[in-house]
């Protein structure tokens, strides 16, 4: 899963440079589809430090984390 996050970190970081590029701005993230909460503590929080620092965030209104199964979600 480690090389996994990192590549998905490599991508949100193109698709951002992609989006500065073309001048689109963000209105909706989310993250979902197989659940990502399955992703450890500290690869979740990986990728939601590359979506935080490659795009813009500016214009985001809304931030969805899909989490689906109970098993899979700690207290943080």
């Amino acid at each position: 899963m480690d090389e996994f996050c990192n590549l998905l970190c490599k991508e949100v970081e193109k698709t951002g440079e992609i989006l500065e590029e073309l001048g689109f701005l963000v209105q909706s993230i989310y993250i979902g589809g197989g659940t990502p909460t399955t992703l450890s503590e500290e690869n979740l929080s990986k990728l939601l430090k590359s979506i935080n620092d490659n795009i813009d965030m500016s214009s985001v209104e809304e931030f969805t984390l899909e989490a689906g199964r109970p098993d899979t979600i700690t207290k943080g």
